[in-house]
Parts: C-alpha cells; sequence; structure tokens
C-alpha cells in the first residue's frame, strides 16, 4: 500500500510538470494568430558565451561559424516544417532565402539579430508577425565535421549555466512593444544533427501548442 502510495504521488509530481510546460500568451493570441497571414521565421540567433581559453584546434571564428551555420539550418528545417503543414490556414511563410538575403541587403546580419529588431524586420517584409528564437547551451558548438559540439568548462568568463540547452522562441505581432506568444523549449539532441533538433520540437512542444494551425 505504501509503495502504491508512493507510485501515485510521483506519478501526479510528474502530470503537474508537464501540465505546467506551456508557454506564456495573451488569452487572445488564437484570434490573433487567426488574422496573421504573413510570417517571418528568423534565423535562430545563439546566446554569446565568452571564454579566456578554447580546447586546442578550436578558435572563436570556428564557433561563430557554426553558431551561424545551425541557426540557418534550424531556421530552415522548421519552415518547412510550418510551410508544409500550414498552408491550408493561409499563412504565408516567406521562405528563409527571401528572408535572410533581404535582411542582409539591409544591412542585418543574420547572425547578429536582437529580440528589439523584431518591429523594423516586420515592418520590412510587411509581415502580421515575426518569430524570434535564440538559443541558450552551454556547449560549445562546432563545424560537424569536428563533431558538432563539445563540453568546455575551463576558463569560463561568461557563458551558459547548468548542462542543458534551451530555445526562447517568441512571436511578435507587428508593431507591438511585447511577444503575444513565447516558450523557453528544451532543445534536445546533438547539435551535429540539426534537423532531428527541430523535429523533436515540433513533435514534442509545437505540434500542440503552436498559434498558427496546422
Amino acid at each position: 500500500m505504501k509503495t502504491s502510495l508512493i507510485v501515485t504521488f510521483l506519478a501526479l509530481i510528474t502530470i503537474t510538470a508537464i501540465a505546467q510546460n506551456k508557454p506564456d500568451r495573451v488569452k487572445n493570441f488564437r484570434s490573433l494568430a487567426a488574422g496573421h497571414e504573413t510570417l517571418v521565421l528568423l534565423p535562430f540567433q545563439f546566446e554569446k558565451k565568452e571564454f579566456k581559453t578554447l580546447p586546442e584546434g578550436v578558435t572563436e571564428e570556428m564557433i561563430n561559424e557554426a553558431e551561424k551555420d545551425k541557426g540557418l539550418k534550424f531556421q530552415n528545417y522548421l519552415h518547412e516544417m510550418l510551410a508544409k503543414k500550414s498552408h491550408k490556414y493561409d499563412h504565408n511563410w516567406i521562405s528563409p532565402t527571401e528572408v535572410n538575403k533581404k535582411l542582409e541587403e539591409n544591412g542585418m546580419s543574420v547572425d547578429q539579430l536582437k529580440v528589439e529588431d523584431v518591429n523594423k524586420i516586420a515592418e520590412l517584409f510587411g509581415a502580421d508577425a515575426v518569430i524570434y528564437s535564440i538559443v541558450e547551451t552551454p556547449k560549445l558548438v562546432l563545424p560537424d565535421e569536428k563533431g558538432g559540439e563539445m563540453d568546455w568548462e575551463g576558463d569560463r568568463v561568461y557563458g551558459i549555466s547548468g548542462n542543458a540547452t534551451y530555445v526562447n522562441m517568441s512571436i511578435h505581432e507587428a508593431a507591438s512593444s511585447e511577444p503575444y506568444w513565447k516558450w523557453k523549449i528544451k532543445f534536445n539532441g546533438s547539435f551535429k544533427r540539426s534537423e532531428l533538433m527541430i523535429k523533436i520540437i515540433e513533435k514534442n512542444y509545437i505540434h500542440d501548442h503552436f498559434p498558427y494551425k496546422y
């Protein structure tokens, strides 16, 4: 009997934890989303980390390039899923190629976007909403040929605490000062398998809670 009660108690804790793992959103988020037609999904950004030293054979430039590459891949994989499944609801997802080309033409580096830029970006594309995502990871992000990632704790000056990777995703309506939907999502998997990381997010999180139906 005692064992049964313990199991039940643990199950309730687990269920509660799962139930609380939902995005922050305004009450009328569904009706807001229903009125959005043109949507921009930005390249994923990375929170910057700083170290006094790096592992042998790893440079800051290498990390920056790897993060930029992963950010563009995450954008492309997620865009493909969203555009493929939500077209029947009249959502027009501007292609990543068009988004990134226009950003660069207007002096905005695709790997150095700030959340404060979203209103300017919405105006630039005539978009109804912009999706901004930034990755927090304690790992060193590396090119795939070097393993895709590395744990490194040495001489940390500034960085991300803990050992888990998260993506902070927020959706901003044009001309609005605050996002109407945001979520800190645990980002599982290896950076060497970018597409799988996005598939896990789509299946476990976005599928049931994303404001744009698909």
